[in-house]
C-alpha cells in the first residue's frame, strides 16, 4: 500500500512540476510574443468601466429628477432670416437610453476581446482589428448623436447626415489600416479628416446659434443649451480627433509595434465614452438642464398668489 503511495506521489509531483513550467512558460510567452495577452488586462478593465457606466446610466433613469423639464434646446429656421424660430424638447430618458446603448456595445465587444471571440487574436496578428472599426462605427455614430441632442443639432436630416459622416469615416479607418503604406491609406485618411471635422464644424456652428437664446413668445423668456453642453463639446472634439492622431502616427512610423496602437485607441475610446456618460449624468442629475421659462414662471406666480391669500 505504502509503494502505491509513493509512486502517485511521484506521478503527481512530476505533473506539477510539469504544470509549472508550463505556467512559467505561458508568463514568458504572454510577455514576450503575444499581443493578445499583453492586451488581456486593459481590455478586461475597459470592459468593467463600461459596464458600470451602463448600470449607472440604468439607475439614473430612477433617479433624475421629474420636476424640471427635459433638455430644451434652441433651433434655427433657415427659411426665417436666419433667426431661432422654433425650439425643441428632449425626454432625457431618450438620451440615457442611448448612454446605455453605446456603453453596452462597448462592453460587449471589449469582453469578446478578451476572450478571444470572434477571431480577435488572429486580427491582432495580421495588425489590424477590424471589430475595433465596427465598434466604433456604432459607438460613435451614436455618441455623435447625443452630442447633436444636447448642443442645439436638432434638425433631424442634419442628425443623420452626421451620423453618417462619422460612422463613413470610422469604416474608412478599418480600410486605411488594412491599405497601410499605400496611397490608398493616404487618401482615406484626407476623407476620414475632411468628414470628421465637418461633422464637428455643423455641431459647433449649430451650438455658437444655438447659445445666444430663443425667446418664447408666449411669456418673453429667454432659453439657452444647458451650461455643461459647451464643456462636452469642447472635450469630445479633443477625443475624436485625438483618434485620427494616432492613425496619422501610425501611417508616418509604420514600424510602431501594433500593441502600441492598439492600447491607445483602447485608452481614447474609454477616457472618451467616460467623459461623455459622466457629463450627461451629471447634467440631468445635476438638475442643470434649461428649464420651461414659462412653466417656471406660472409656478413662481402661484407660489406668490398663495402666500398672499395665507
Amino acid at each position: 500500500m505504502k509503494k502505491i503511495e509513493k509512486v502517485v506521489l511521484f506521478y503527481v509531483s512530476i505533473v506539477e512540476l510539469v504544470e509549472n513550467k508550463r505556467i512559467v512558460a505561458f508568463i514568458k510567452y504572454s510577455k514576450k510574443k503575444n499581443i493578445y495577452y499583453k492586451m488581456l488586462s486593459l481590455n478586461l478593465c475597459v470592459a468593467i468601466i463600461q459596464t458600470l457606466l451602463c448600470l449607472a446610466a440604468v439607475v439614473a433613469i430612477s433617479l433624475k429628477s421629474e420636476d424640471k423639464n427635459d433638455l430644451m434646446i434652441s433651433s434655427r429656421d433657415l427659411q426665417v432670416n436666419n433667426e431661432i424660430t422654433t425650439y425643441a424638447t428632449y425626454d432625457s430618458n431618450v438620451i440615457l437610453g442611448l448612454l446605455i446603448a453605446f456603453t453596452a456595445v462597448t462592453a460587449l465587444f471589449h469582453y469578446a476581446y478578451s476572450f478571444n471571440w470572434w477571431g480577435y487574436k488572429n486580427r491582432l496578428k495580421k495588425k489590424n482589428n477590424s471589430l475595433r472599426w465596427i465598434e466604433y462605427s456604432i459607438t460613435a455614430t451614436v455618441m455623435i448623436v447625443i452630442i447633436c441632442f444636447a448642443s442645439g443639432t436638432v434638425e433631424l436630416n442634419v442628425q443623420i447626415l452626421i451620423a453618417v459622416m462619422i460612422a463613413s469615416s470610422m469604416i474608412l479607418g478599418d480600410i486605411i489600416e488594412k491599405t497601410m503604406g499605400t496611397q490608398v491609406a493616404k487618401i482615406g485618411t484626407f476623407l476620414g479628416w475632411f468628414l470628421v471635422l465637418g461633422a464637428w464644424a455643423i455641431i459647433i456652428k449649430n451650438y455658437e446659434f444655438a447659445a445666444r437664446g430663443f425667446t418664447l413668445p408666449q411669456c418673453d423668456k429667454k432659453i439657452t443649451p444647458p451650461s455643461f453642453v459647451a464643456y462636452l463639446v469642447i472635450i469630445l472634439v479633443v477625443f475624436y480627433t485625438s483618434f485620427g492622431f494616432v492613425q496619422l502616427y501610425q501611417i508616418c512610423r509604420p514600424k510602431t509595434k501594433y500593441e502600441h496602437i492598439e492600447k491607445a485607441y483602447s485608452i481614447l475610446s474609454v477616457l472618451s465614452k467616460t467623459a461623455l456618460v459622466s457629463i450627461m449624468l451629471w447634467g440631468i442629475l445635476s438638475r442643470a438642464q434649461a428649464i420651461d421659462p414659462c412653466a417656471t414662471e406660472s409656478y413662481d406666480s402661484t407660489e406668490v398668489a398663495l402666500e398672499a391669500t395665507i
